[in-house]
């Protein structure tokens, strides 16, 4: 846990729009009062955010593609985000997820 607690000495930590969008999406699942909103906004504002662009999605369908051929689809969210992180320079990942970023050549996966 201490990874994640410890992003103010951290200063090239990075996520995806793709996490915020999904992140976002589970804290107003969880507390439908927008209670929290802020304290995310807060914390993804000293993170920097990588885009999805052109590169990145290529990327990502390049993933995809591989893993379909493999018989180790993942979900495409997971596709958009190794693409984005990959396409970006950084080759590692902290995630509760091992068993779907694991699958994915070139990206290192850490827990928490």
């Amino acid at each position: 846990m201490l990874k994640v607690l410890d992003i103010e000495h951290q200063p090239l930590l990075a996520t995806t729009e793709v996490n915020v969008y999904e992140t976002s999406i589970g804290l107003q699942k969880a507390v439908p009062e927008g209670n929290g909103r802020r304290e995310f906004e807060a914390m993804v504002s000293r993170l920097i955010v990588l885009p999805l662009d052109r590169k990145a999605s290529l990327k990502a369908a390049e993933i995809a593609s591989f893993l379909l051929r493999t018989g180790k689809m993942i979900d495409h969210l997971d596709c958009l985000t190794a693409g984005i992180l990959l396409t970006n320079g950084y080759d590692i990942l902290l995630t509760r997820n091992i068993s779907h970023f694991s699958r994915i050549p070139g990206l290192k996966v850490e827990t928490y």
